[in-house]
């Protein structure tokens, strides 16, 4: 239904609903309720000698019936069992000798026992309601009409509104049948103060308004005959019965009822249907008949509890995990409980997200899956829920939120490649001309005929070149693209020199990224020490074009021309003699790249090959094995078996590694492996789930190659040698979200925040200007590009910290607040927008745009012939099992997708992108993913 459809009152309604979080007024106020778990055995219990059962029905609470039976001289009582028990307590009801009761409903919600029969004349609904240690009775509908069943929704509806407290007055409506004028049943249904009465379906029409305020009236469904069946439990679709004793299905659509419609399978008639409780299947009861028949995304139905004749319709225990019917017990009756096993059943939403046979298998053996989005950026996902005014409408089927540690790393990765290049542009670039300068300038201090002369003279033209230059030295950069003889008597790669990553973005990056590659691939080839003889005028030019990147990248393996007394990491083993112009970044994964390839002048014991030759090409998962992660470690045994030494070395680099955080690259680091450390337990599984493993892996490696994207010019790379007005709006049960259990890994993220906020606060750039949003319209700041840069990292901190703190709640099993649910609920608009920001501080003028999609490559070790290519993919969404209030529910998340390859060259995010579709997920993520998306919103299961 479209908003223009839509009446004023019904519109204001709705945005209010969707500015829940924004006024105060949470959709969480109403708590969630806690079921208690179900035996795993039989019971059962007798029914009295002359005592016959009218009518029973389950608690939504835990494994409790209230049973409504007669005694022989016609008195009514109902009883009270604990399934599981011998023996059931008398409720202590007060029901009048005159009334006679025919059928009993649960309140979903709270302790209240309807009951709906015969006294006198009239037939009326009474509600008994538990209330200072007793049952206290009234009748809110009496008519003179014959009533027959009775049903109470699962959820409220918003029957009236209350313009002072500026909130909706809520009732669940008791559903029933009544007999028309004609002699036809019809379906019926009040509020629980027994007002707003109508027919939803049946022979008769109702005419105009229930009250004046109403926007619309009820619709009305016009058959010849119905009787309530059951409601899903989610409490939108409700099941009725015509005249044939068939059943149909009639939904409840935002605020109002929608069209009867057919069930699937079609022509289920006879007996009764009811619904699981975790929504996806129908329980088909025959009279006479043993057990039950279920229908689901399985053909043929499954029978359940076929060893046992219920003679009448049973019910389901609330974690879906039993039956409770009645039975012929010898000569008497009794109640019996039967456990029966079904995929999810305890999963109250399951039937929001398995859709399909092969998703329900997903589910049933990993507790959870993954799939492919056609989405740019993680953050979108977090929308997909969220319906009318930008905000959540608590009347459409809503799935909860998974919050995963991606969003925030994704978060940093922004924050980090943004301020980065700031500090790139507005402090190293103009001074790395400068020295380019300097350096040409002062050629004549070098020996003559030192081809160092030439490479400055050619920096020095390509600072004002064009690609239609006459110069083929020139011509050879601009096109990048295949190995030549350099003018300075070295065989140079020039694809090496094609601009990637953030630096294809514009003409001047995409200048600066060349002529960076150009001299660092030369200091590479030649002797650096001739350059010692540059002046101090030089040197300082030098050292603050380094200054830029110091806290960003990891300390350089070789010695440093400007700065001789620079030392190599701890954990280098074998350190670059040659000084370097740069200090290209040598990470504790550069180590690892470098030390798990062969390497022919290396000492035997740590020359990585085997029987059928060296390994000359390292692999991304060598990085978390080394730094900790057995599951990294276990899908290497292959590698392993090939290449033997390949085990001790992984061994060797286990012991250098040391939780360095001198620079934020090594913070990163460290972060990473806290993300793939072994400890992390799921709450309630006895084991960590295989899903979630695997997608921890997935998650670092996609961060760590975001990591190398962002630093790809300046990390050195490892080598291998050789609407209408609507009536009542239904307000369906709100997504109570979760936060991925791994409080250490979002304290981690939080602290990479607080490193990079230190840096931008102490950094001597100029930080000139300000982020586009926080201009004034008089084109004035109101505050400094440095401290709208600080605010956001320091709010994404906390932001982090918040949902550390969740994490750790679920793991010790606390509940979380309305607010912590409110936080999971919009998280994709923090993301979203810290996102947008530091993304923008790519642009010249700060200004919030699209952002590039999320694919991303970069060239992280080479061999002879190939690069390896460690790229992110397109999100994907993680849909995972997690615990809810004695039963479980499903959670839908945004998680990376990795991949690796090798590539004969350096490849862009362009190129990237293009072949993206023809790559497959990695062997050991496939078995999780599922061939299909979800429909949005949730569809009927049947």
């Amino acid at each position: 239904m479209t908003l223009a459809r839509r009446g004023v009152l019904a519109w204001l309604f709705v945005c209010a609903v969707a500015a829940l979080a924004w006024a105060g007024d949470s959709p969480f106020r109403e708590p969630a309720l806690l079921v208690r778990p179900s035996p795993g055995t039989r019971s059962q219990l007798p029914i009295p000698a002359g005592e016959k059962v009218v009518d029973f029905d389950v608690w939504s609470f835990g494994p409790e019936a209230a049973i409504l039976v007669r005694a022989a001289n016609g008195a009514h009582r109902v009883l009270l069992w604990e399934i599981g028990t011998a023996e059931a307590r008398d409720a202590q009801f007060d029901i009048p000798q005159d009334f006679q009761p025919r059928s009993l409903a649960c309140h979903p919600a709270k302790r209240t026992i309807y009951l709906s029969g015969k006294r006198g004349a009239q037939y009326i609904i009474a509600a008994f309601e538990f209330n200072a240690g007793k049952w206290q009775g009234s009748t809110i509908y009496s008519s003179q009409r014959e009533l027959r069943r009775l049903l109470v929704s699962p959820r409220p509806f918003a029957v009236a509104y209350d313009q002072n407290a500026q909130r909706s007055i809520s009732s669940h409506r008791i559903i029933f049948g009544a007999r028309a004028p004609n002699g036809a049943w019809g379906v019926r249904t009040i509020t629980e103060d027994g007002k707003r009465d109508y027919e939803i379906i049946g022979p008769e029409k109702n005419s105009g308004m229930l009250d004046k305020d109403d926007d619309a009236p009820p619709n009305t469904n016009p058959v010849p005959f119905a009787l309530p069946s059951a409601f899903h439990p989610a409490g939108h679709i409700l099941l009725w019965e015509d005249a044939q004793r068939c059943f149909s299905k009639l939904p409840y659509e935002d605020d109002n009822w929608g069209k009867p419609g057919a069930i699937s399978p079609r022509g289920l008639c006879g007996g009764s249907v009811t619904v699981t409780p975790n929504g996806t299947s129908l329980i088909h009861w025959l009279p006479n008949q043993p057990g039950v028949r279920i229908y689901s995304l399985s053909k043929p139905p499954l029978t359940a509890a076929g060893d046992v004749t219920f003679l009448s319709t049973p019910s389901s225990v609330p974690d879906g995990k039993g039956l409770v019917g009645l039975v012929q017990s010898g000569t008497a009756t009794a109640l019996s409980y039967v456990p029966i096993d079904l995929p999810l059943s305890d999963v109250f939403n399951a039937w929001m997200f398995a859709e399909s046979p092969a998703d329900r298998d997903l589910f049933s053996q990993n507790h959870g899956l993954l799939r492919d989005l056609n989405q740019d950026q993680l953050y979108e996902l977090y929308d997909s829920e969220l319906y009318q005014c930008q905000g959540y409408n608590s009347s459409v089927p809503t799935r909860p939120y998974f919050v995963t540690t991606d969003i925030f790393w994704e978060v940093f990765s922004a924050a980090y490649e943004g301020t980065f290049i700031v500090q790139e542009r507005q402090r190293a670039m103009p001074v790395f001309w400068f020295m380019v300068a300097s350096l040409n300038n002062h050629a004549n201090v070098l020996p003559a005929g030192s081809p160092w002369i030439k490479v400055f003279k050619t920096l020095t033209a390509l600072r004002t070149a064009t690609p239609a230059t006459a110069d083929p030295e020139l011509q050879r950069i601009f096109r990048a693209e295949d190995p030549a003889m350099a003018p300075f008597g070295k065989e140079m790669n020039y694809a090496d020199l094609k601009p990637r990553g953030h630096y294809a973005a514009e003409p001047e990056l995409s200048r600066y990224f060349r002529a960076f590659k150009y001299l660092t691939i030369a200091s590479g080839l030649l002797k650096t020490s001739e350059l010692s003889a540059m002046p101090a005028e030089t040197r300082d030019l030098a050292l603050k074009w380094i200054g830029a990147y110091d806290a960003y990248i990891a300390p350089s393996r070789s010695p440093l021309v400007w700065r001789p007394d620079s030392k190599a990491p701890d954990y280098a083993r074998h350190p670059g003699e040659e000084p370097a112009i740069f200090p290209l970044s040598w990470g504790f994964d550069n180590e690892v790249l470098l030390s798990t390839v062969y390497h022919r002048l290396w000492p035997a014991a740590e020359q990585i090959t085997g029987p059928n030759g060296p390994r000359l090409l390292a692999s991304g998962m060598d990085v978390p094995a080394a730094l900790g992660s057995s599951f990294a470690r276990s899908l290497l045994q292959p590698e392993i078996a090939k290449y033997p030494p390949l085990a001790a070395a992984l061994d060797s680099l286990s012991k250098r590694f040391n939780q360095s955080r001198t620079t934020i690259y090594d913070d990163w680091i460290s972060s990473l492996a806290i993300q793939w450390a072994d400890h992390a337990v799921f709450p309630g599984e006895s084991e960590t789930p295989k899903l979630w493993t695997a997608k921890r892996l997935q998650t670092g490696l996609a961060s760590w190659s975001t990591l190398r994207h962002a630093t790809v010019l300046v990390n050195e790379r490892t080598e291998a040698e050789c609407g209408e007005g609507g009536f009542e709006w239904i307000e369906l049960a709100p997504p109570r979200g979760y936060v991925e259990p791994d409080p250490e890994t979002f304290s981690a993220i939080a602290g990479l925040f607080d490193h990079l906020a230190k840096v931008v606060a102490s950094s001597p750039a100029s930080w000139s200007g300000a982020l586009a949003e926080d201009q004034k319209q008089n084109g004035k700041a109101d505050q400094s590009l440095r401290e709208g840069v600080s605010r956001r990292l320091n709010d994404s901190a906390q932001k982090a910290r918040l949902f550390a703190a969740m994490a750790g709640k679920e793991l010790r099993n606390e509940a979380l607040t309305d607010q912590d649910y409110q936080e999971i609920l919009y998280v994709g608009r923090a993301a979203e927008h810290n996102f947008l920001v530091f993304n923008s501080l790519a642009k010249k003028d700060f200004g919030l745009s699209n952002p590039d999609p999320m694919p991303k490559t970069a060239d992280v070790a080479a061999g002879p012939e190939m690069f390896l290519q460690a790229a992110v993919g397109r999100p994907m969404e993680w849909d995972q099992v997690v615990p809810f209030f004695g039963r479980k529910e499903i959670v839908k998340g945004a998680v990376y997708s990795y991949y690796e390859f090798a590539s004969p060259r350096p490849i862009t995010d362009a190129d990237w992108l293009k072949q993206l579709r023809a790559h497959k997920h990695p062997q050991w993520i496939q078995p999780f993913v599922s061939g299909s998306n979800l429909s949005c919103p949730a569809k009927s299961p049947f």
